[in-house]
């Protein structure tokens, strides 16, 4: 049977989950960070990037490398000697000259590995980081005795991390981390140090590259300049060249004249009917088979090649008359059963003209059946085309962007707008694959251009003013997402002098309550929902509805949109997914938001679209669980993305979530910075939700000795409420009120806790209060009150989810002032260090230690360094003594 190919990140090979490169990576530096002895295998494929992550492990970590020769293999003991030549040069020519003295029998190299764990033993090494690249190239001794060696590590203070294309015997109950494709992200990072290279181009490459680095980069080099800016369709599946037999070495298997039929007839098109492939080859059980190991992918009534390295190997080396042949009975068999796919087919069979609109109507028809692999193979080979014919498919581009719009993925349908849009086109087509971009822009979040629009309905509007309308609708919506009032409301005012159909004044209506909500002006009057509401109406006014704090209505209406009869967009789903991901957030229910955020990214587009949205809300997702390394690194990316889109809205809501992370994990000061950035965008974007962050950018000032500023940002936000008023922002003033009023602070903050109806008491604002009167009872000594109002604050953490403030809330030091002790080393570390010294006490390694503390790995392993300097040990062993020490003496 023919050998499987190699499984993708998150799959299970031989009990070994499948890592993306830069995800193992990751997991082997937090392995290193444990300072702990054992060895670790790093198992992949040629090519998946094996030496780049040891490279990268050097580089972050003193370490000492060890480069595996497959040139001296036949050479016995070369392996071992450079390992011991690494960890002592002294040593290494006398060890050899021992060990070469041995029986090369089993005994033998099993004694001799038992000499090398003496000798390590007796170096008292301080804690070794050893890296060894292809091991299981070396010659067969020197594996025999690091087959045993790897596995005694214990005491000698060296941990092994070591790259495999294949486990050697008697290695398998080592450690293992299996290599499986780059994620999106590690794909992107990877093509970003090629030079420019359009998004969209490279997520298609990456998923015809199976992942896999060096084909990815194979194939991104055989693009022409054009292909790479995303301007010129690509030839899919990839071609497969002679280069890359070598990279890949599996796909050089031979297979048996069954399989290569069974395999050929699948790899020539996108999908194949199951029932067209079991007839044409008579192979039924072979091709049960082929998909039981997984070589073929069932969906639907479908059979389609996963592996699309292994599919363009295929193609590459069948005859090309083969070939064809194949591709005429499969154009005449599947007419019946996929148009789809015999358009395909005839595609390699026809040079007509008529070939493009058919291709690309197919195209639509494949994304409409939610076959997108197939519409994007069809819609590439369409537009290749379309250079040499460029007329009579007008009509077929509108649909097939339209249809990929629909169905969310945005991204595509951006990228045929462009092209399709580089033509001449009649008016009509021009307004719809106009508003198809806009509306791409739109949901990708980038900066929209009101020139172009105005310079589209001046040209068209009278003839076409519903189109024209809805462009200017569109725009105006863009506007509103960033919180560009004064710009929304002068497409507002453009759709308003244009429109005549009612769906469109709806629509209308719905975004101007939206801006009304923006600019703090009361909502109209709330008319009964109808049934002719349309879909998009009703997640508008579900918009503005959260936006002035009424979030059950919100949650109502939003309800009702899903629900509703007419809705047939998926992007509209995931725009109002979106909205009651932020509705919960601003009513602090960080449960509810959590399920809101699954909900959002249940179903992904196939293209994704990068937006700091998108960043923003997996921020807040890591926020909610916890995972507060996580979520600074979305933050960044976030940050990064809004600078791009120009996106101040974005930019400040990320900046709000960071300050207060900061000031959840102990860190002011950082917390200053990022919480003054956005008092200074607020002025700019007065959203209710940023501005209830004003209160953590006060307790900010005052926990590092900046009252004056504390001060003049209470009566700025004062001002700020005057005009934009939120009964959380009268919350957050009351409670920052009580905050710079020293003398007084407990008194005030106890007055307005106790004010507070108890729906709002168990809140985040309301647990938020507690937290700051348990702050200020604790500095003026009412050390029981405190302990007491900081076990209600964590109580109501818990019950809205806010799980990371209720665990770092319990780590406060609420707590008597102890007896005077003897002096002792311990007492010069800080509060947050020796909760750490006491959890190594407890046995639990540095990601443990993160984990239970919601900080980084990284955070951990400074403040570990800092203890190991203080009280002068060198390793985790000397740390775990000196603390057993310290007790038995108390």
């Amino acid at each position: 049977m023919f050998e499987r190919s190699a499984p993708v990140a998150g799959a299970k090979s031989h009990g070994v989950t499948a890592l993306s490169p830069d995800v193992a990576a990751e997991h082997l530096s937090s392995i290193v960070a444990d300072e702990t002895e054992g060895a670790t295998l790093l198992v992949g494929e040629h090519g998946l990037g094996k030496s780049h992550i040891l490279r990268t492990l050097a580089r972050d970590h003193e370490a000492l490398w060890v480069r595996a020769v497959a040139s001296e293999h036949e050479f016995a003991l070369s392996g071992i000697d450079a390992v011991v030549s690494a960890l002592h040069p002294e040593m290494a020519h006398q060890l050899g000259h021992h060990l070469s003295l041995r029986h090369v029998t089993d005994g033998g190299l099993y004694a001799a590995a038992h000499d090398v764990l003496d000798v390590l033993g007796g170096l008292r090494l301080p804690p070794t980081l050893v890296l060894i690249d292809d091991l299981d190239v070396m010659d067969d001794q020197s594996i025999a005795i690091l087959t045993v060696l790897l596995a005694h590590l214990g005491g000698t203070g060296v941990r092994v991390i070591a790259s495999v294309t294949a486990v050697p015997a008697g290695m398998d109950s080592l450690s293992s981390i299996r290599l499986g494709q780059l994620s999106a992200d590690a794909a992107e990072r990877l093509l970003r140090e090629t030079g420019p290279v359009d998004t969209t181009t490279g997520r298609l490459l990456l998923d015809y590259s199976g992942g896999h680095p060096a084909v990815l980069l194979h194939q991104l080099s055989t693009l022409d300049h054009h292909q790479r800016q995303g301007h010129r369709p690509l030839c899919l599946p990839m071609r497969w060249s002679p280069e890359l037999d070598d990279v890949v070495p599996r796909l050089t298997a031979a297979v048996s004249p069954r399989e290569h039929e069974v395999l050929l007839t699948t790899a020539l098109g996108p999908a194949c009917p199951l029932d067209a492939l079991v007839e044409m080859t008579g192979a039924e059980e072979l091709v049960a088979e082929l998909i039981d190991e997984g070589v073929l992918t069932l969906h639907g009534d479908h059979v389609s090649m996963e592996d699309q390295n292994l599919r363009a190997a295929l193609l590459r080396r069948s005859r090309r008359a083969d070939r064809i042949s194949r591709h005429a009975t499969l154009a005449e068999r599947l007419g019946p059963v996929s148009p789809e796919l015999a358009s395909w087919h005839r595609g390699f069979l026809s040079s007509s003209p008529a070939v493009v609109p058919e291709l690309l109507e197919a195209a639509a028809d494949a994304a409409e059946a939610g076959q997108l692999r197939m519409a994007v193979e069809l819609a590439e080979s369409g537009y290749a085309r379309l250079r040499q014919h460029p007329n009579g498919s007008e009509q077929a581009q509108a649909r097939l962007v339209w249809v990929l719009q629909r169905a969310g993925e945005s991204a595509l349908a951006a990228r045929y707008t462009q092209w399709a849009r580089a033509q001449q086109l009649s008016p009509t087509t021009e307004l719809a694959l106009a508003t198809a971009e806009l509306t791409a822009t739109l949901v990708s979040g980038q900066r929209m251009y009101d020139e172009e629009v105005e310079a589209t309905t001046a040209l068209h509007g009278d003839v076409y003013p519903d189109d024209a309308s809805r462009l200017s609708l569109i725009l105006a919506a863009g506007h509103l997402s960033r919180f560009e009032l004064a710009s929304a409301r002068s497409a507002l005012t453009a759709s308003e002098r244009l429109t005549i159909h009612p769906r469109l004044s709806d629509i209308r209506d719905a975004l101007e309550d939206v801006a009304d909500a923006l600019d703090g002006r009361r909502g109209r009057p709330v008319r009964p929902r109808r049934t002719t509401d349309p879909p998009e109406a009703l997640v508008l006014r579900a918009h503005a509805a959260s936006l002035r704090e009424e979030y059950t209505r919100a949650r109502r209406l939003l309800t009702t949109m899903l629900h509703h009869p007419g809705l047939r967009e998926r992007s509209l789903v995931t725009v109002a997914h979106l909205i009651g991901v932020r509705n919960e957030l601003s009513a602090g229910d960080f449960t509810a938001a959590r399920r809101a955020i699954e909900l959002w990214a249940a179903d992904p587009p196939w293209i994704r679209h990068d937006s700091s949205t998108t960043d923003l809300v997996a921020a807040w997702h890591h926020y909610i669980t916890g995972d507060i390394g996580a979520a600074h690194e979305a933050i960044a990316r976030c940050l990064e993305l809004a600078a791009h889109e120009s996106h101040p809205a974005n930019r400040a809501t990320a900046l709000a979530l960071r300050g207060a992370i900061h000031l959840m994990t102990g860190d002011p000061e950082s917390a200053v910075a990022d919480l003054r950035a956005v008092t200074v965008l607020s002025h700019e974007v007065p959203h209710p939700s940023l501005l209830r962050h004003w209160g953590d950018y006060v307790e900010a000032c005052l926990l590092t000795g900046r009252a004056s500023e504390a001060r003049r940002a209470v009566t700025s936000l004062e001002r700020l409420l005057a005009t934009h008023p939120s009964r959380w922002g009268d919350h957050v003033l009351a409670r920052v009120k009580g905050l710079v009023s020293a003398e007084a602070a407990v008194t005030l903050l106890a007055e307005h806790i106790a004010s507070l109806a108890e729906s709002s008491l168990h809140s985040y604002e309301g647990a938020r209060s507690l937290v700051c009167l348990a702050d200020r009872q604790a500095e003026v000594g009412r050390t029981s009150e405190a302990q007491r109002t900081a076990a209600n604050a964590a109580t109501i953490f818990d019950a809205i989810g806010a799980s990371g403030w209720a665990a770092h809330l319990r780590l406060r030091p609420y707590r008597e002032p102890a007896a005077a002790a003897p002096a002792s080393p311990l007492e010069s570390l800080s509060a947050a260090e020796r909760e750490i010294v006491s959890l190594v006490r407890e046995g639990l390694r540095n990601r443990e230690i993160a984990e239970r503390l919601y900080v980084s790995v990284r955070t951990v392993e400074l403040r570990l360094t800092h203890v190991y300097r203080a009280l002068d040990v060198r390793s985790r062993t000397e740390l775990t003594a000196l603390l057993g020490e310290r007790h038995q003496a108390a």
